[in-house]
C-alpha cells in the first residue's frame, strides 16, 4: 500500500515544515506530505 503525496516545494507554508537535507543543494530537497483523503472519496 502506497500512501498518496504532495510535492510541497511551491507550497507557501507547507515547504516551511521540512527541516532541510544539509548534503543536498536547495533544489534537490525533498519536501512532501502526506494527503489525508477520505474513503469516499477514493476511485477504485
Amino acid at each position: 500500500m502506497r500512501a498518496p503525496v504532495l510535492a510541497l516545494d511551491s507550497h507557501p507554508l507547507m515547504s516551511r515544515m521540512h527541516k532541510p537535507d544539509p548534503k543536498l543543494p536547495a533544489d534537490q530537497q525533498d519536501k512532501r506530505s502526506v494527503i489525508p483523503i477520505e474513503v469516499q472519496d477514493i476511485d477504485q
